[in-house]
């Protein structure tokens, strides 16, 4: 798997928008109290799902940002507290309208380092995580499983725990 992961190229075109929400589709039908999304990404956004002036993005360039805007607008209403709501517009066009906030703790993982821009996806600076080329990847998945452990451990206890991993092609 570390062969593969770090044997990854940019090839086609990224969505980040889609990925993103998938996981708040997902985490919406979860009743957890406490959610977790990790990003991770080789490319900036090419595509997006919203419709903008008649498209979805052209898989290369991105003049107005709406490929990224969109997304952020994803990630927004997966880490805003459970008690906002949320309607994004952009370009003109809604998003989405009326959505519940998830609490969910977001981590932005960019590869390489210094050419994908995933920092506004995450929560905050925290969790924006950027993998040098050709760096290990395991020192930095296992930072977040820690932070993660200790998020749990210092909120909930192991009766309020259910574990949920979902892995999908998004």
């Amino acid at each position: 798997v570390k062969n593969a992961i770090n044997n990854i190229y940019a090839n086609g075109g990224t969505n980040a928008e889609a990925g993103l929400k998938s996981a708040y589709d997902i985490l919406a039908q979860s009743q957890a109290e406490q959610k977790f999304v990790v990003f991770f990404s080789d490319g900036n956004p090419t595509y997006r799902e919203t419709v903008i002036d008649g498209s979805t993005g052209s898989g290369s360039s991105d003049p107005y940002g709406y490929n990224k805007d969109c997304a952020v607008a994803w990630a927004d209403v997966l880490s805003a507290p459970s008690s906002q709501t949320l309607t994004k517009e952009v370009g003109g066009v809604n998003v989405f309208q009326n959505k519940r906030g998830l609490g969910a703790e977001v981590f932005a993982i960019s590869y390489p380092e210094g050419t994908v821009d995933n920092e506004d996806f995450a929560s905050d600076s925290a969790h924006h995580i950027e993998i040098p080329r050709g760096a290990e990847f395991s020192p930095y998945f296992n930072d977040i499983a820690k932070r993660i452990v200790n998020t749990v451990l210092n909120n909930y206890t192991a009766e309020d725990t259910v574990l949920t991993d979902t892995v999908s092609e998004y």
